[in-house]
């Protein structure tokens, strides 16, 4: 079992893997975290390893500012300590710089042990840097060009690509307070993200399960629907009374209003794409309640395990899963459904306090291609519904390219299908994630050209 002092080690573990072979954060941190026998230190692992992942622009600009060449050309052990070390420097305060620099030169001392010198002065410049300056002052000295574009300044403040700041700007409506709500949402990026659950109501309410977790010692407040229910606290949810017996589902609040903007009936033959986890699926069956035809389509075979394991949890079990190719799928079941729901893979930009890793892949070559996969996907669920019928096309993201841009492009080759209904939400301070879902109606005598 790993002892106190390897925390950082572990951090700079998972970072490596994070930042370098494109693995996701969260199941690193799960599976480090279980190394760990001290609850304060699994809390700092995982402190660490987001902080760094969420601060990655801001923290190269300062590491550039002092280095001789730009930190990315330098050898990965040693990109990762810099990064690591300066992280808690800048923005750990209980941290004293002192131990931060140390415990990274120990760190790069075992992988590339030559680095060390260069480690321990830099971090310690820097630090004297902040010192003198104050975290804020200090940030905004990192801006180098004397006529910084406002994606430029808010990017590196912030830690965010000017892509993805210009695709904000674009989503925001432009009125007097644009540019607030436009930090607020990059500011909610940085944040903690909170446990949200979403209530089972065919298994309890919400306020039973509110007492229930309260006698367990879980503090908890209502949500902004009827089954929103947030925790006040991090904390193990599988050990939570009323998991096993399938009584919650984990699910952010923004995801929660998905199934319900489908309008499910009892009696409908519907269908979910791209469906594990599970979450709108089991949603779907409670909304309901457990008399539609439903089923759920992933292609990926692990994470039908995932969602098998959910649907039996949450007593969805007559839910038929499938695993198989959504296109070759829908053609083989052409007009058969009454309602099609598919939440598409997505950049993740309306849930990057939850995959912080997602920020790094925030350019305008991997949107594109999310967005023309999210295309063909919607193409694909089209042939699906019934003249008639629903499609709900959703994504976790906040930006033009993947929301409305899709579905413009959709409807101009789909004249049976118009838009009924279309929702944003852009995630907040202690607030909600964000998100996308538009809803829109097949004709019941208009056929495609």
């Amino acid at each position: 079992m790993a002892k106190r002092k390897n925390v950082r080690e572990l951090a700079s573990g998972v970072l490596m893997q994070t930042y370098f072979h494109g693995k996701k954060a969260a199941p690193l941190l799960r599976a480090s975290t279980g190394k760990l026998s001290d609850e304060r230190d699994r809390r700092l692992l995982a402190e660490l390893v987001n902080g760094v992942l969420k601060r990655t622009r801001t923290l190269d600009a300062a590491l550039d500012s002092i280095l001789s060449k730009p930190i990315r050309k330098l050898e990965k052990p040693v990109q990762v300590a810099l990064r690591l070390g300066l992280s808690q420097v800048l923005f750990l305060d209980r941290v004293p710089t002192r131990a931060a620099v140390d415990e990274s030169v120990k760190i790069v001392k075992r992988k590339k042990p030559r680095a060390a010198g260069l480690v321990n002065a830099v971090l310690r410049r820097l630090g004297d840097r902040i010192e003198e300056t104050g975290r804020e002052e200090f940030i905004k000295s990192l801006i180098e060009d004397e006529n910084p574009s406002e994606s430029e300044k808010l990017g590196i403040e912030y830690s965010y690509s000017d892509f993805f700041v210009q695709q904000l700007m674009e989503a925001v409506e432009e009125n007097d307070s644009r540019l607030e709500k436009i930090t607020q949402i990059l500011a909610a990026g940085n944040e903690a993200a909170r446990i949200s659950l979403r209530v089972n109501l065919m298994r309890a309410t919400r306020d039973e399960l509110s007492t229930a977790l309260a006698k367990a010692g879980v503090p908890s407040e209502p949500g902004g629907t009827r089954e929103a229910l947030h925790l006040l606290g991090p904390v193990n949810v599988t050990t939570l009374p009323g998991f096993t017996e399938g009584v919650f589902m984990v699910q952010d609040e923004t995801a929660g209003r998905v199934a319900p903007f489908l309008e499910p009936e009892p009696g409908d033959q519907i269908l979910d794409i791209c469906a594990a986890p599970g979450g709108k699926t089991t949603h779907i069956f409670e909304l309901t309640d457990g008399k539609a035809g439903i089923t759920a389509v992933d292609i990926s075979v692990p994470r039908m395990g995932e969602l098998e394991g959910n649907l039996f949890r949450m007593g969805a079990t007559q839910v038929r899963a499938i695993s198989a190719d959504a296109k070759n799928f829908c053609m083989e079941n052409m007009g058969r459904f009454d309602r099609v729901l598919v939440d598409v893979p997505c950049s993740n930009s309306g849930v990057l306090r939850r995959r912080p890793e997602a920020r790094l892949r925030l350019e305008y070559k991997t949107v594109r291609a999310l967005a023309d996969k999210a295309l063909s996907l919607l193409d694909s669920a089209a042939a699906a519904v019934r003249f008639g019928g629903t499609l709900v096309y959703s994504t976790c993201s906040i930006l033009p390219m993947e929301n409305r841009q899709v579905v413009d492009a959709f409807l101009k080759g789909h004249a049976s299908f118009s838009l009924d209904a279309e929702e944003t939400f852009f995630p907040r301070p202690g607030g909600p994630d964000g998100g996308y879902m538009t809803r829109l109606k097949r004709s019941s005598d208009i056929a495609d050209g």
